[in-house]
């Protein structure tokens, strides 16, 4: 989905999942016309939204400071009380019902602040949510415990560990057998604990990524323009010029050094930008990478002409399983890997996903 500067949401990709009764998109209606792989172009979701936020199956919307969710529920993730699954949009309610300021997803967690004061629900089977708890499956939108109580200025979500930013500091929960909640240690944490080393100040950007595969996660931060990366590595997706998994916060090599604006992770790959020009590192199976190939790599390197210039965001893309990324240009979306993950490409509603391994408008 994509969010306009005027308040208009604009969704693509697949709007049913495999629960048969969840539309990540609430078009509701217009599942009839979109069949069982949604739309293959982009339509109007809503208007008057001020916040997105996507999970694996879920999304959430923010309009005049109240929350409202569509999509799978098998964890609670939709916030109502329910495990039951949404077709529509339906009002949080509760603490979501009035002055939230933002909202956040990734997984099968949802979390929201009010003036930097988080709230979350969704699976928590690792403690992700911060409530001090490992119950699987949170309905309603609970408090978030120790440094999640005020002062959060950002949230990134992986599917099995959270990162939040407080003032230049770095604070983990969740899943940490890589080091992934990156406190330097591969200790489960069910509350946020402080980031060690070079995330414990200075820090202006974080990200986890946001894959199910039960190997770990991954997790970057920025600072001072550099990019620094801990947890899972198999496919050189942390940037370091090896596939060693860290579990301690490691320097990234080449292009990550400085100048960074921006990052992203999804899956099993990352992808900065520095000033208008994009920079990919990791899996590459389905050219997610968008450097024209297939091939791997354990670095930041440049990639194809479409995402060599005049780049101004990097939306949020890539997923669980299919794998995608793309870039924005003025205000055009540019797309690679499978189109399933990107919404980009002429064969998103066949069986086949269709694979561009260059950024493709």
């Amino acid at each position: 989905m994509f969010l306009t500067d005027t308040g208009y949401v604009y969704g693509t990709n697949s709007n049913l999942t495999n629960d048969d009764d969840a539309d990540p998109f609430g078009f509701n209606n217009e599942i009839s016309v979109y069949g069982d792989l949604g739309s293959s172009v982009f339509i109007e979701v809503d208007t008057g939204v001020s916040d997105i936020a996507i999970g694996r199956n879920h999304a959430v919307l923010l309009k005049s400071g109240a929350v409202y969710t569509a999509g799978s529920n098998d964890y609670g993730q939709l916030g109502n009380g329910t495990t039951t699954s949404s077709r529509s949009w339906i009002a949080v309610g509760g603490v979501g019902s009035s002055g939230v300021t933002a909202v956040f997803a990734g997984g099968n967690e949802t979390f929201i602040s009010k003036s930097g004061t988080l709230y979350a629900c969704g699976y928590n089977a690792y403690g992700q949510l911060g409530i001090s708890s490992t119950t699987t499956s949170i309905s309603t939108l609970t408090a978030c415990v120790g440094a999640g109580t005020s002062g959060v200025d950002t949230v990134s979500c992986g599917h099995y560990n959270t990162l939040i930013l407080k003032s230049g500091v770095v604070y983990g929960a969740g899943r940490n057998v890589y080091g992934e909640v990156g406190d330097n240690t591969t200790t489960q944490r069910t509350q946020f604990t402080i980031g060690a080393g070079v995330a414990s100040s200075g820090v202006s950007k974080i990200c986890c990524t946001s894959n199910s595969n039960a190997s770990g996660g991954s997790s970057y931060i920025i600072k001072s323009g550099a990019v620094y990366a801990v947890g899972r590595n198999q496919y050189g997706q942390l940037g370091v010029n090896d596939t060693i998994d860290k579990t301690v916060w490691t320097a990234t090599v080449g292009e990550g050094t400085s100048g960074v604006d921006e990052l992203y992770s999804g899956g099993n790959q990352a992808c900065i930008r520095k000033a208008d020009v994009c920079y990919s590192t990791g899996s590459n199976t389905y050219g997610q990478l968008g450097d024209g190939t297939n091939v791997s790599r354990s670095q930041f390197l440049a990639v194809s002409a479409s995402a060599s210039s005049g780049v101004t965001m990097l939306p949020s893309c890539g997923g669980d399983n299919w794998y995608g990324a793309i870039v924005v240009k003025g205000n055009s979306p540019f797309g690679c890997g499978l189109s399933r993950s990107t919404g980009i490409g002429p064969d998103m509603q066949s069986s086949n996903s269709y694979i561009r391994s260059r950024f493709t408008y």
